[in-house]
C-alpha cells in the first residue's frame, strides 16, 4: 500500500513537472483588457486571439474586476483604457502599477486632452496607443511591450517630441529644429546605417526609429531618404 502511494506521488510529481515545463516552453502569456466599453474590449480581445498564439485573455469592465484579476493571477500585460472604467482615475495608474508590479501596462484610449496624455506618461506606463491605431500597430505594440520595450504610437510620440523641442509651444513652433536624438539619427543615416542597425545601436524599436525618420523629413522639408543623406553630408 505504501509502495503504491509512493509510486502515485512520483507519477503526479512527474506529470506536474511536465505540465510546468510545457507551459514555460510555450511561453503562455496572460493579458488582461481593462476597458469599460464592452464592444471595445471584446473587439480588442478578438483581434489579439486571431493574431497571437499561446495567450490567455480576460476582459475587465469595472475596477473591481480589474483588481480581482491583479490580486489573483500573474498578469504579463494589462491593456488599459483609464477613461472608460467607471471610478478609475488617471492618478490610479500608479496604484495599479504598484499592485501589479510584474505586469506591463499598455494604454489604449481616445478623446484625451494633451494634459491627460502627459499625465498618463508621467506614471511610467510601458506603451501608449490611441483607438484609431491600425491592427498592425496594435499587435506590434503588444509584442514590443511584452519584450520589455517602450512603444508609443505616432500621435502620442509626436506630442512627446513637440513637448521636448519647445519650452513654449505657442512661441516656439519652428518645425526645422531637430532634437538631439533626431540629429544623431541624421548623422547615422549619413554614414549609411539602416533602420535596423540604428535601432540596434540606439536600443530603440524599429517603429520608433521610423517615426524619428518621418519627423526628420517633415522638419527639414525633405521628401526622400536620399535627401536626408545629402543633408547629413552637407551639414555634418
Amino acid at each position: 500500500m505504501i509502495f503504491q502511494l509512493n509510486f502515485l506521488a512520483v507519477v503526479c510529481e512527474s506529470m506536474l513537472f511536465l505540465f510546468l515545463f510545457r507551459l514555460n516552453l510555450n511561453k503562455v502569456g496572460v493579458i488582461v483588457i481593462a476597458d469599460g466599453h464592452y464592444l471595445s474590449a471584446q473587439g480588442l480581445k478578438s483581434l489579439i486571439i486571431n493574431e497571437t498564439k499561446d495567450t490567455l485573455l480576460s476582459c475587465c469592465l469595472t475596477v473591481n474586476d480589474l483588481m480581482h484579476d491583479v490580486n489573483n493571477q500573474f498578469i504579463d500585460l494589462i491593456i488599459l483604457d483609464p477613461k472608460s472604467i467607471l471610478g478609475f482615475n488617471i492618478s490610479d495608474i500608479s496604484l495599479l502599477a504598484s499592485e501589479a508590479s510584474h505586469s506591463k501596462i499598455l494604454i489604449v484610449s481616445e478623446n484625451l486632452t494633451k494634459r491627460e496624455i502627459f499625465s498618463i506618461i508621467d506614471h511610467k506606463i510601458d506603451g501608449f496607443l490611441t483607438k484609431s491605431c491600425s491592427k498592425a500597430e496594435i499587435i506590434n505594440a503588444i509584442e514590443s511591450v511584452q519584450k520589455g520595450n517602450k512603444f508609443y504610437c505616432n500621435t502620442v510620440l509626436e506630442l512627446i517630441l513637440n513637448k521636448k523641442t519647445s519650452k513654449n509651444p505657442i512661441e516656439n513652433c519652428d518645425p526645422s529644429v531637430l532634437t538631439e536624438r533626431e540629429t544623431e539619427i541624421v548623422k547615422m543615416i549619413g554614414r549609411g546605417e539602416t533602420t535596423t542597425r540604428i535601432s540596434e545601436i540606439l536600443n530603440l524599436s524599429k517603429h520608433t526609429v521610423n517615426t524619428h525618420r518621418k519627423n526628420i523629413l517633415r522638419k527639414l522639408d525633405l521628401k526622400t531618404p536620399a535627401q536626408v543623406v545629402t543633408y547629413a553630408l552637407q551639414n555634418y
